[in-house]
């Protein structure tokens, strides 16, 4: 009798009240296993409530639990110590279950994880599945930490098994909410990130930027358009890293989605240029997400980042003429910011022909450059710090900035509401929902 699966991702520590995702990761594992003749059972808690008796039933007859320890960049926010929860419930109900930890965390911490029988470093979805069939074969582990680092030929990553999802999380299902969006998915053309900003904890698991092949990717995007997919966010941490390898990829795009109603949302930095916008407009990219961090000069040093800012006001002013929603991500808190360079962020967002802004707090978080710079000291122990009075990296307490943060979106979407309904208006949301597209 061929070996059963549970691939679990645990309650996040936060849930947002809007959402769309899933575990790309848990997708591709479940592929790869399943050409090894396992047999797979899928629980997501970041979209189901998590009932301890209906857990025990679920792991009944399973010979595996593998649970996914997210990391704090990621849409759903951290899912660390609900994770360790479900590997305990799994001793206890049944001892001879195999737990095994994934993910960006177990990455991080890059050792043997307590509570889990086998923890993995790096990306699982190639390895993993013939080390545990090894380990049932042989009938014992010989080693509780294993270390896989990264997939430097991403061809050899399945296919995501899309197949596990129900149709309501296709559709955005949220913890006692209704799904309200159109089928959507997400997909990815690439790893890493060439760039070198000091606060990403990215860095912690991936340093080299990688490409999925462009055959696979326009396999999976036809997949897509003809199950009826009609939202996909492209989840690479910077799509644009190869400005002319997404403009190819977007002009195939547009070739084959032909007259499928589609919205795309893409992650980009500002070093692009106007022809990509139109590109991806027709391409049915309808948001781009912009790291900007912050207006102030010495800050952005601090961030190690550089923005042409003459430059990304083409940009936007392009998205504006073209219907794209524009994004744009700023972060508070670092050791130089204060009421003057936060408004100076405000003024210039305000200003722009940004739709909507993202605000979060600076965190140190392992993995970045910024941590990794603390003293052992003030780290003790903790996988982040956040920039504040109490952790002696700002000059503001915590409360104070979560202030700062409330205003500055308050007063941007205050100022911006009516050039937002204009552009709804005009050429629709920035994703459809399920009452935009026939059933």
């Amino acid at each position: 009798m061929n070996k059963s699966i549970l691939l679990v991702y645990p309650e996040p520590d936060y849930n947002k009240d809007h959402r769309f995702g899933y575990s790309l990761m848990l997708l591709y594992l479940s592929s790869s296993l399943k050409k090894e003749n396992f047999q797979i059972k899928f629980i997501d808690y970041s979209v189901e409530n998590f009932d301890e008796q209906s857990f025990f039933e679920i792991i009944h007859n399973v010979d595996c639990v593998i649970v996914e320890l997210d990391a704090f960049p990621l849409k759903r926010s951290a899912n660390i110590v609900n994770g360790f929860v479900i590997a305990q419930l799994t001793k206890k109900y049944r001892k001879e279950i195999l737990t095994v930890a994934i993910g960006k965390h177990s990455t991080l911490v890059n050792k043997s994880i307590p509570g889990f029988d086998l923890t993995v470093s790096g990306e699982p979805e190639v390895e993993l599945p013939i080390i545990i069939k090894e380990i049932f074969d042989r009938g014992e582990i010989k080693n509780n930490f294993i270390c896989l680092g990264t997939i430097s030929d991403l061809s050899k990553v399945s296919f995501p098994d899309r197949q596990i999802l129900d149709k309501e999380q296709i559709r955005g299902k949220q913890l006692n909410k209704r799904p309200h969006l159109a089928p959507s998915a997400l997909m990815e053309t690439s790893r890493g990130c060439p760039g070198k900003c000091s606060f990403c904890q990215r860095k912690g698991w991936d340093k080299k930027l990688r490409y999925l092949s462009e055959e696979k990717i326009y396999k999976d995007f036809e997949n897509l358009i003809s199950s009826g997919i009609n939202n996909i966010w492209i989840t690479d941490e910077n799509f644009t890293a190869n400005l002319e390898r997404a403009k190819t990829i977007l002009n195939k795009f547009a070739e084959l989605k032909w007259d499928h109603p589609l919205k795309i949302a893409i992650s980009s930095w500002t070093k692009i240029d106007k022809d990509f916008v139109s590109v991806a407009q027709k391409a049915g990219v309808s948001v781009i997400s912009f790291g900007v961090e912050s207006k102030n000069k010495n800050i952005l040093n601090y961030y190690n980042k550089c923005i042409d800012f003459n430059l990304l006001d083409e940009i936007l002013e392009e998205a504006d003429r073209v219907g794209v929603f524009t994004i744009g991500n700023f972060i508070i808190g670092a050791p130089d910011d204060n009421e003057e360079t936060i408004q100076e962020s405000l003024d210039y967002a305000i200003h722009s022909r940004f739709d909507d802004v993202n605000v979060k707090l600076l965190d140190y978080m392992i993995g970045s450059e910024l941590y990794e710079g603390l003293p052992d000291e003030m780290k003790n122990g903790k996988i982040h710090l956040f920039s504040c009075s109490e952790n002696r990296l700002s000059k503001y307490s915590k409360s104070e900035l979560i202030k700062f943060k409330s205003e500055f979106v308050a007063k941007f979407k205050k100022s911006k509401r009516i050039k937002l309904l204009k552009k709804i208006r005009d050429y629709g949301t920035p994703y459809f929902l399920s009452s935009q597209i026939p059933q």
